[in-house]
């Protein structure tokens, strides 16, 4: 048993960030007792497992991801490949609906799994939004093959289709707030709402100009789904702004950057008079959407299930290793043996 007078040699021995000094300093302060500056050798193995993620789970997200990149650069090659257009409207609509019911499945099983987790909410949520996208994603696909309309009337779709930002966005929130990015709340919710207006504002401004724009109830509509997927993108995006660059969070502001674009596109096209549907490569973003929100949903699932997998013999077996090691650095480090000296008789 080794005590500290610092945490300072933690961090050496471990050669942390300043996020994972302060950390550190953190449960250094909460170990604290009556008697000294104790910390645990179990306390220092919670450190090491949270401040070096598992290569295996590392290597499983990144085969996940790189698997449904494959399949997604397959479905567009061969939706955007010369043939009949009904196919090729048929395969895009469907991988969209495919990879966001995955993604709301994966949500909800992890939502469900982790119950008594600070996040669970923030997965609840995400795969209610993402469920009601699935939702009017079906209305979309079969509207838009089966009955073969061109530009569909949503109508009870778009229902399905703002369940996503009004469940999405407090998700996110939540998930901002969890990792530090969301100090000062008022402040943060005046900007949210600044950003919501220039948000609205920039989208009218971009499709006056860029079409006639017709002051029908459905364009209106149409209008707030780029609104929202700004403020989406934005919320996601929070945490980068903080410098907490996780892979998470670079996921979902890409995908929800993606959903942006498409949604720009869309709106163009609903509130153009005279337009017969979608030009080829708008729905790209959709798909990127979607399957970033696959990747996103496998990364919260993975550590639940890799981690728990590591035995604590193991992790025992690292932080004895590394008590050693601090006893026998201590001086090459020029810090002083923080140990109290033996009482003489």
């Amino acid at each position: 048993m080794i005590s500290f007078r610092s945490h300072s040699l933690i961090c050496a021995a471990l050669e942390c960030t300043d996020k994972e000094s302060q950390r550190l300093e953190l449960l250094w302060k909460l170990s604290k007792n009556e008697n000294g500056v104790e910390l645990q050798e179990r306390e220092i193995s919670a450190v090491v497992a949270a401040g070096n993620p598992s290569d295996d789970f590392r290597r499983a997200a990144l085969v996940i991801t790189s698997a449904l990149l494959l399949m997604s650069t397959l479905g567009v090659l061969v939706g955007l490949a010369p043939g009949a257009v009904a196919r090729n409207q048929l395969l895009v609509d469907s991988a969209q609906l495919l990879f966001a019911s995955i993604a709301a499945s994966i949500f909800a099983v992890t939502s469900w799994r982790n119950r008594t987790d600070t996040l669970h909410r923030v997965s609840v949520l995400m795969a209610i939004g993402l469920g009601g996208w699935a939702i009017g994603q079906c209305y979309w696909t079969v509207a838009h093959n089966a009955f073969e309309d061109p530009l569909p009337n949503l109508e009870l779709g778009n229902i399905a289709y703002y369940l996503l930002p009004v469940c999405a966005i407090p998700a996110l929130w939540m998930r901002a707030s969890h990792l530090g990015a969301i100090k000062n709340r008022p402040t943060a919710i005046s900007g949210l709402v600044m950003v919501g207006i220039a948000a609205f504002a920039t989208t009218l401004a971009f499709v006056t100009i860029s079409s006639s724009f017709s002051t029908g109830s459905q364009s209106w509509v149409s209008v707030m789904y780029p609104t929202t997927s700004m403020v989406l993108a934005a919320v996601a995006a929070m945490p980068i702004l903080t410098a907490q660059r996780d892979l998470m969070t670079l996921v979902l502001a890409v995908g929800f950057s993606g959903l942006t674009i498409s949604d720009f596109a869309f709106v163009i096209v609903t509130t153009s008079p005279g337009a017969a549907g979608l030009p080829a490569g708008t729905t790209l973003g959709y798909l990127l959407f979607t399957l970033a929100m696959c990747c996103a949903a496998v990364i919260t699932s993975v550590p639940r299930t890799v981690r728990s997998s590591v035995s604590n013999a193991k992790t025992d077996s690292r932080a004895r290793d590394m008590s050693q090691s601090l006893s026998t650095e201590a001086p090459a480090l020029g810090v002083p043996d923080p140990s109290p000296p033996s009482s003489v008789p």
